[in-house]
């Protein structure tokens, strides 16, 4: 599924991309004016599924320095080669320790929790600069946990206590298990297994801390807190132990839920409880000192003065623009407000964290060099890879010259079915890499075109495509305006499908097809009820008779007249070789 159209009313222009390519240009080097992009010629869609609404709003010192940086203009020293080449700045941070994850902003449940938790070398995030507050915890991992908390040195020796954790690879996590063992607080499986990768419920966390603290004089109550957690539970008295001391609360309908997985969040918040109880409560942690000032130097006559480093900004923050006829920033959220400025494809921005659904639609704060304001979210898609051209996997895959038989060409790929109703986008990528001996997924792709429930933007499949294919292939797309398609609209789409194709470059082709418009394949599927809105590969052309083979996931493969091929992407259009 793709995403809706526009509807088709009076005076309202259809904005496609109708080129894409990737040379990414600097903050404050892309402004053009007029532009066109903007939910009024957008149908509103909430595409909150896209961004991560946990992001914690950009520190205003990182905003403020992009902006003086951008503004000093030339003088400042810094030109397109010299900001690519540039050191990393430091970064920015959010938190104290140096503590900075995208997923625990400091308004957030978790914040002090894992604040405490990281600067106390409990445990680390991950490369993304994320904590995985809502990623489950297995037993191993708070074995882990666990052991650090004690600050204990355990010597593990080379015995194994449970057969499945082996000194063999074990590293610190099997000390951290032995240690767990010979405290008491583990005993593992009857078969004799730890099971180190299993997901650790709440119940069994609740045990581990309960056993750590040591409160062998606590008495349970005589009465049940919880309605699925009875005095006969074989953790009651420690899911007991954690609400007397007002570790854990359970939920609004009464239940604990002993057998849900355990979040890092929550461990987070659990380990933070347990050791208020055992030590008291933490300080808050300490911020780095400043270094004291050091004397200025001597003034040198020949020296040139050097510009301040850009902030370093997380890749979470960082967007570009995919509208092809330019992007109006505005000064709220929604079509009301005053235009700010107008940005050109491509122009790289950053997403400050705030975000509000206007008219049906998330609209985004960004700022990009002296201007900040508020754009719609369909139009901005996650930067690759710090804007690298092109992919690590792009260089893996070749051009492929196809054979010609009897005027019909057609490319190897292998036809994959969409696993639900909305990733034929995803689908169609895939299928289209294999034209390059590129081996993907779905749900790879799915990633990297910001697929969610309502589909994906023809712009976004096409960037993923450029993005994905060898170096020498470069994608564009091409728009064809009207509900139906005119007959420049259909010589273009033939000679475009027939060049592409006999190049080797697969091309996809996103629909919006009424029920008289549909192949019988898909009228049989939608019943001849409603317009079909849907991404298509097209792998193969037969120039005797102007028809191409669709290798549609949503159906099966089917030849079909380029011609009616023509008025299926009515509203829409089609991306294939530049």
């Amino acid at each position: 599924m793709s995403r809706h159209a526009p509807a088709r009313g009076e005076n309202r222009r259809r904005i496609l991309a109708t080129a894409l390519s990737l040379g990414l240009l600097l903050p404050g080097v892309a402004m053009a004016a007029p532009a066109a992009a903007d939910s009024e010629i957008l149908s509103p869609l909430d595409q909150a599924d896209q961004f991560d609404e946990t992001l914690p709003v950009l520190d205003e010192s990182v905003l403020q320095s992009l902006q003086s940086l951008d503004a000093a203009g030339p003088s400042a020293g810094r030109t397109e080669r010299s900001a690519r080449n540039a050191a990393p700045a430091p970064t920015a941070h959010l938190g104290p320790c140096a503590q900075d994850f995208i997923d625990a902003p400091p308004r957030s449940t978790y914040y002090t929790h894992i604040t405490w938790m990281a600067c106390a070398g409990l445990t680390t995030g991950y490369q993304d600069n994320s904590f995985g507050v809502r990623r489950q915890i297995n037993r191993g991992e708070a074995a882990l946990m666990l052991y650090r908390l004690s600050g204990d040195e355990h010597d593990a020796g080379s015995g194994s206590d449970f057969t499945d954790v082996t000194p063999v690879g074990g590293g610190e996590e099997f000390t951290a298990i032995s240690w767990m063992a010979d405290q008491g607080i583990v005993h593992g499986y009857h078969d004799g297994t730890f099971r180190p990768d299993r997901p650790i419920s709440r119940g069994e966390l609740a045990s581990y801390l309960f056993r750590y603290a040591g409160d062998e004089d606590f008495v349970a109550p005589a009465r049940a807190v919880f309605s699925d957690v009875p005095v006969t539970a074989g953790a009651y008295r420690d899911i007991s132990w954690l609400v007397a001391h007002k570790m854990v609360n359970g939920y609004s309908d009464r239940t604990f839920r002993p057998t849900r997985s355990v979040t890092r969040g929550e461990t987070a918040k659990y380990l933070y409880g347990l050791e208020v109880l055992v030590n008291g409560r933490p300080a808050p942690p300490a911020i780095a000192p400043k270094p004291a000032p050091k004397p200025a130097p001597k003034p040198q006559p020949t020296s040139q003065p050097q510009p301040a480093p850009a902030p370093e900004v997380p890749l979470a923050y960082r967007y570009v623009v995919i509208a092809d006829d330019g992007l109006n920033v505005r000064k709220g959220p929604g079509t009301q407000h005053a235009k700010v400025t107008s940005l050109l494809r491509n122009t790289k921005v950053v997403i400050t964290g705030r975000s509000q659904v206007a008219g049906g639609a998330t609209w985004r704060e960004i700022t990009v060099g002296k201007h900040r304001g508020w754009v719609h979210g369909g139009y901005i898609i996650k930067d690759f890879e710090l804007g690298n051209a092109k992919s690590s996997l792009a260089r893996t895959g070749t051009l492929r010259k196809p054979t010609t038989r009897n005027g019909v060409t057609v490319l190897d790929t292998t036809w994959q079915a969409q696993p639900n109703g909305y990733w034929c986008g995803p689908a169609s990528i895939k299928i289209a890499l294999e034209a390059f001996g590129l081996k993907t997924t779905q749900n790879a792709m799915a990633k990297e075109a910001q697929t969610d429930r309502e589909g994906t933007w023809l712009h976004q499949v096409a960037r993923v495509l450029d993005y994905n294919a060898p170096t020498s292939v470069r994608y564009s797309v091409t728009t064809i305006r009207g509900q139906d398609s005119t007959r420049e609209d259909r010589i273009r789409i033939r000679e475009d499908l027939k060049r592409s194709i006999r190049a080797g470059v697969p091309a996809v082709v996103n629909i919006a097809a009424t029920p008289g418009e549909q192949p019988p394949l898909q009228r049989q599927k939608t019943g001849g009820k409603f317009t079909l809105r849907h991404h298509m590969p097209v792998v193969g052309y037969n120039e005797n008779n102007n028809t191409v083979l669709v290798q549609d996931p949503w159906t099966k493969p089917f030849w079909i007249s380029v011609y009616q091929l023509a008025d299926m992407a009515g509203t829409r259009g089609y991306a294939s070789l530049k």
